[in-house]
């Protein structure tokens, strides 16, 4: 093999050159192409990346703004709730202070009525004592008694 080598040594510059044509069109025609291709492709790649991080930052902003707007409704909701709530405890006191007020007035009323029924009743009961207590001794004794 080195013999045949040494005899058509002139083969080996041409041999070289065709390897190095060879090279440069493969890396014209073939590898500049495709390289460019996976440039573009990772510089969309980085820029989809770069996107949708700033989507998610503005994703979550919104969300953060969201809870934020729905935590405040829940208090102002609490707030509107306790208030109708005093108002209706207040409500609630005011009319039973004035029931309390119409029943005693009521009630010292019919105190009153009672009062002049019982007076009224034991004036007529003292003025039939003797009556009563005449009947009781007739039916004790089982005879008349005179009054």
């Amino acid at each position: 093999m080195i013999k045949e080598i040494a005899e058509n040594w002139y083969f080996i510059p041409i041999l070289m050159v065709a390897v190095y044509l060879y090279a440069w069109l493969l890396n014209y025609a073939l590898f500049r192409p495709v390289m460019k291709v996976l440039d573009e492709r990772e510089s969309r790649t980085r820029d989809a990346a770069a996107e949708l991080g700033s989507s998610r930052d503005s994703l979550k902003a919104r969300l953060e703004e969201y809870e934020a707007a729905v935590l405040e409704a829940h208090r102002e909701g609490n707030r509107v709730k306790e208030a109708a709530r005093e108002k209706a405890e207040a409500e609630r006191r005011k009319k039973l202070d004035e029931l309390k007020v119409t029943l005693s007035a009521e009630k010292n009323s019919r105190l009153k009525e009672l009062e002049k029924e019982t007076r009224n009743v034991r004036k007529e009961l003292a003025s039939r004592i003797p009556a009563f207590a005449n009947e009781v001794a007739e039916r004790l004794l089982g005879r008349e008694v005179a009054s």
